[in-house]
């Protein structure tokens, strides 16, 4: 159905040694500012870790390159696969308008890929859960660049198809975003997501 959960995948000692190690580091948000966590201000409604932060991150590259990831990765993809991205990502409850990524969207990244998500903190329905509307990467990707409406997706692919992602820090899964998701926008609560793509 495009999406697949990865239980146990993620210890909760690895969410805490990374958690330990971004406790300082530097932000930027997509205008090109650069701040830490604690000076977050509510018109920021995303904010990324810098490559080389995400890179050093422990346990991080043993992660993306785990075999339970590499080998579901292969399988899915019908051969070798390569890392193409990676990143790390605060969404924050904000009263700023909702990004692109915080829209019902397909990626246009590739041909074919799929991507691990791990949640590094609670997430619920008011946290800015990941939703994925499961059959619809099997549908043509043609108009992929664009926004689709909750009312459009549910007349297509059905209410049920609509899956929030819940979990608590550690939840990993891994997805077909050239299928139709989002991430929706914290409420009250802010989000960090590791995503790699494959």
């Amino acid at each position: 159905n495009g999406l697949v959960p990865l239980p146990g995948l993620v210890s909760q000692d690895s969410v805490k040694a990374i958690l330990a190690y971004l406790k300082d580091k530097e932000l930027r948000t997509p205008s090109g500012r650069t701040l830490r966590l604690q000076d977050v201000t509510p018109d920021i409604a995303t904010a990324d870790y810098p490559l080389q932060t995400v890179l050093s991150c422990p346990g991080i590259l043993e992660l993306i390159n785990s075999e339970p990831v590499l080998g579901l990765a292969g399988t899915y993809l019908g051969c070798r696969p390569t890392l193409s991205s990676i990143g790390l990502r605060w969404s924050f409850p904000s009263n700023s308008d909702a990004c692109d990524v915080q829209r019902f969207h397909r990626d246009p990244d590739d041909w074919r890929f799929v991507k691990l998500f791990v949640y590094l903190t609670n997430v619920d329905h008011d946290s800015g859960p990941h939703v994925y509307v499961r059959g619809s990467h099997r549908r043509a990707r043609g108009i992929r660049a664009r926004a689709y409406t909750l009312g459009k997706i549910e007349a297509q692919y059905g209410r049920a198809s609509v899956t929030p992602v819940i979990g608590k820090t550690g939840t990993a899964f891994m997805a077909d975003t050239g299928g139709i998701h989002m991430g929706i926008p914290p409420r009250n609560r802010r989000r960090l997501l590791l995503a790699a793509q494959y």
